[in-house]
């Protein structure tokens, strides 16, 4: 209501990951990944419930976001991090499996359906970079769509809407039996860095080739 600041913890760096709201067991939480680690807050006070060491030192990003899944935490960053899965509550973690070799995302956020994960493993500026999707229980690779490009996924029932930052948008069934895309189109000649937004059978995307200005375009993706 008013701006002021209700609380303030930590001297964490910041990353460019944005939090999540979550509830682990009977809590409210606020998940925050910090330049180095991922903690879980009450809202209103701010009380840590649980830390989590995720990040690495040096020329590093974390960006994407956290991805609740029940009571499990998928991580996910490039620079060598990896991706991790974790067991949280209230008050405590525990690893359930880590790994690089799976989908470790520079900056895009990976998504979660029926048991799998899909999302880019890999770098824009140093390519290539992968669609992947990975089994959430153990981070098996159950298939990857080589050279797919650095891509944000958007959850729709059992379909992904894929947008390449070059600008291709697919539909792609969320399937973890093989890479099943179902249409595709070149969208914008414009870098599309930014996350693209769905509502109602419409997505905002925003396209920019010197950082500075863009041109933001709707399309009809789907009924209104």
């Amino acid at each position: 209501a008013s701006g002021k600041t209700a609380w303030q913890v930590t001297d964490h760096a910041a990353s460019y990951s944005a939090p999540i709201a979550a509830r682990l067991g009977e809590r409210n939480a606020v998940i925050f990944i910090t330049r180095y680690v991922t903690m879980g807050l009450e809202p209103s006070s701010g009380e840590r419930l649980f830390s989590i060491p995720f990040g690495m030192r040096g020329p590093t990003v974390n960006a994407a976001l956290p991805l609740l899944i029940d009571q499990r935490l998928f991580l996910t960053a490039s620079y060598r991090v990896g991706a991790a899965m974790y067991e949280v509550n209230e008050t405590k973690t525990r690893k359930v499996w880590a790994r690089d070799d799976a989908l470790s995302s520079q900056y895009t956020s990976a998504v979660y359906h029926a048991g799998y994960i899909f999302g880019t493993h890999g770098r824009e500026d140093i390519p290539p970079a992968h669609l992947r999707c990975i089994e959430a229980r153990t981070g098996k690779v159950q298939w990857s769509k080589d050279n797919h490009g650095v891509t944000h996924l958007i959850r729709v029932g059992d379909h992904l809407l894929a947008l390449t930052i070059e600008g291709r948008l697919s539909l792609i069934e969320a399937s973890a039996e093989a890479y099943k895309e179902l249409a595709a189109h070149r969208i914008s000649k414009e870098t599309t860095r930014s996350f693209p937004a769905l509502s109602r059978g419409r997505l905002l995307v925003r396209g920019s080739n010197d950082g500075s200005s863009g041109t933001l375009s709707c399309f009809v993706v789907g009924k209104p």
